[in-house]
């Protein structure tokens, strides 16, 4: 079996923490601004 450096396995960790991170963040726009009933929850704002 290979030995891998310290150096290969951080870069090689920090790609898949980023990439998860990324992963994380993503996501449907429409669940944030509508409730759960499917009203806009920020619609009194606007009046």
């Amino acid at each position: 079996m290979k030995k891998i450096s310290r150096r290969n396995f951080l870069k090689v960790s920090g790609a898949v923490a980023s990439a998860g991170a990324m992963a994380a963040c993503g996501g449907s726009g429409s669940s944030t601004t509508t409730a759960a009933g499917g009203e806009d929850k920020f619609a009194a704002l606007g009046e």
